[in-house]
């Protein structure tokens, strides 16, 4: 099992940070509700299908510190290899459950 492969569920709102924050540095993370989970796949210039990247999250932006990616489909890994970290990817939907309880 990949490093946030359960992390969450289609439907689940969750935050994906580009790179780990530190002190003194603006924080960079794309905020969206789950679509997609599992193989991730990118259209590249000259080929006639879609390549394999991944396995990971497709989440409908709703929010990114740059504002580049609103309103579009980002690809967030279940792992990455050199740049992961314990935190990068976050469940907002149960820190919301944990901290409100059930909204009826």
């Amino acid at each position: 099992m990949l490093k946030f492969e359960n992390t969450a569920e289609i439907g689940d709102l969750i935050r994906a940070y580009d790179f780990e924050p530190i002190p003194g540095r603006e924080d960079h993370y794309v905020t969206g509700t789950v679509i997609e989970k599992g193989p991730l796949y990118q259209f590249i210039p000259g080929r006639e299908h879609a390549v394999y990247v991944c396995d990971g999250y497709t989440i409908d932006c709703t929010f990114d510190t740059a504002e580049r990616r609103v309103g579009t489909a980002v690809m967030v890994p279940f792992e990455m290899s050199l740049t992961d970290f314990d935190e990068r990817v976050e469940n907002l939907t149960v820190k919301m459950f944990e901290r409100y309880g059930e909204v009826a």
